[in-house]
């Protein structure tokens, strides 16, 4: 994935990459990571330990009985509610959006990629309509592997909230499924298109924290 989003811009030697400036590398990689990979590249050593997390993801590795475009979307919908549940567990709010999937065989390396710039969101449905929307551009094919990305988060105390009635009701939908599935265990209350890929996509224990569901 690296070595296609740099050949898409023409860097496929050092030298082009380390001629790049600070600016042209944040316009590759993004704001953040690209200001980090300029000043690495210098050789310059610092730490962002203590910097805020700047993105939530998940990506699934598909069994067979669920490499279809179908069966392989309503995987990336899970996915999509996950991360949305990690960001109000973090207080976040997330700007944007990304999906990817490769495809079989893997050998090709064929790959589809969508983003999307979002209004300010950590609610789920919001963001399945969003992913939904871009699923529709995903090529046919025999997908291999799903992920999706929430990305250019603001916490809480730099968000604004909605006036709007309707988006006042999903948020309190969301905190009343949250509640359930803590109660009564993972999964509990999931939607009616997860049916058949309700067992895809287990939640993993990660190194920097232990999810308390899903």
């Amino acid at each position: 994935r690296m070595n296609q989003r740099l050949a898409s811009r023409g860097i496929v030697t050092m030298e082009q990459l380390y001629a790049l400036s600070e600016e042209q590398m944040r316009t590759v990689w993004g704001r953040v990571v690209g200001k980090r990979y300029w000043h690495w590249l210098r050789g310059e050593d610092f730490s962002f330990a203590n910097a805020p997390q700047q993105s939530v993801g998940h990506q699934h590795v598909l069994a067979p009985e669920f490499r279809s475009r179908e069966l392989a979307g309503a995987v990336g919908q899970k996915l999509v509610f996950k991360a949305a549940m990690r960001l109000r567990e973090m207080q976040m709010w997330a700007q944007a959006m990304s999906v990817y999937v490769s495809f079989m065989p893997w050998r090709e390396r064929s790959t589809w990629e969508a983003h999307i710039r979002i209004l300010a969101s950590q609610d789920p449905f919001t963001l399945l309509e969003l992913f939904r929307n871009q699923w529709r551009d995903c090529p046919n094919g025999k997908p291999a592997l799903i992920g999706i990305r929430l990305y250019d988060l603001v916490p809480d105390a730099q968000h604004t909230a909605s006036l709007f009635a309707e988006e006042q009701k999903l948020g309190k939908l969301t905190r009343v499924m949250d509640t359930l599935n803590r109660r009564y265990g993972s999964g509990s209350v999931y939607l009616a298109g997860w049916q058949q890929v309700r067992k895809a996509a287990p939640t993993r224990i990660a190194f920097t924290s232990i999810p308390e569901f899903f």
